[in-house]
């Protein structure tokens, strides 16, 4: 159910207002799942009580020179796994394929389960062309994922698992030669340290992650062409840890690497 506002501020610029109910309901693994899931190292166990997940969204863009936006988001009965601390030693309770908490069992127990929450964001980016061939872009984001009706207390707090971290970046882009077949780019993004972490989550640090490619494009004929590239990545070799990422803490992206390629179009 959308409902959306514009307003023409003048030629190059627009405000926009929109606000979007929906619900969904919950998934088949949220309600059945019983064991492992391999690929993220947990064992879920699902909630055939689970209501419906309802969501009102709010969103203010503007579009001038730059985009920048900001939203709040409302889910009603918000469904995701927990962590659960069943035995009470103060850790997230890990289990092994069994479901049986042990000493030195990999899979982190995990029960669904509905919650009020607010999300909370802003976005900004901008694009700038300052000479024939070369552009200049930037952008920054962040949001704050929240369980409403509730108080810290203790050891807890009423953030919410897994929200991604606040980012800025910018990149550095050129074309040249005959038909633009060059292209390069040079790009930077640091992602702050994520501290807003719920009970049984660790801190994810932040880091800065430098980019780069460049490209030659070869024409042989209409809609016909092959591109050789360079890639580089993570060229500082930085510890990059996703915090949105159940195996953050055993399995970082890689560092440092190159790769040298060609790709054909016809």
């Amino acid at each position: 159910m959308p409902t959306s506002f514009n307003q023409q501020l003048d030629e190059a610029s627009v405000l926009t207002a929109s606000f979007t109910h929906a619900e969904r309901a919950p998934g088949i693994e949220e309600l059945y799942s019983k064991g492992a899931h391999i690929a993220t190292l947990t064992y879920d166990l699902g909630n055939p009580a689970l209501a419906k997940e309802h969501r009102r969204t709010s969103t203010c863009p503007t579009n001038c020179n730059a985009m920048a936006g900001a939203c709040a988001r409302l889910p009603h009965d918000f469904i995701y796994g927990a962590s659960v601390d069943h035995n009470g030693d103060g850790v997230a309770d890990r289990v092994n394929a069994e479901g049986e908490l042990v000493t030195g069992a990999e899979l982190l127990k995990r029960e669904f389960r509905n919650v009020n929450v607010r999300f909370t964001g802003a976005e900004l980016s901008a694009a700038y062309a300052p000479a024939q061939g070369f552009s200049f872009s930037a952008m920054a984001d962040t949001v704050r994922g929240v369980v409403t009706g509730t108080t810290s207390s203790g050891g807890s707090n009423n953030n919410l698992p897994r929200v991604s971290p606040s980012r800025v970046g910018a990149k550095l882009t050129w074309r040249g030669g005959s038909d633009s077949a060059w292209y390069a780019d040079l790009g930077a993004t640091h992602v702050f340290t994520q501290n807003r972490v719920v009970a049984f989550e660790s801190a994810t640090p932040g880091y800065t992650r430098l980019d780069a490619s460049l490209r030659y494009r070869m024409r042989f004929a209409a809609n016909r062409h092959a591109d050789l590239y360079l890639l580089g990545r993570n060229l500082g070799n930085r510890d990059i840890r996703v915090h949105t990422s159940f195996l953050k803490d055993v399995a970082p992206m890689p560092g440092r690497s190159l790769f040298l390629g060609i790709t054909a179009y016809y």
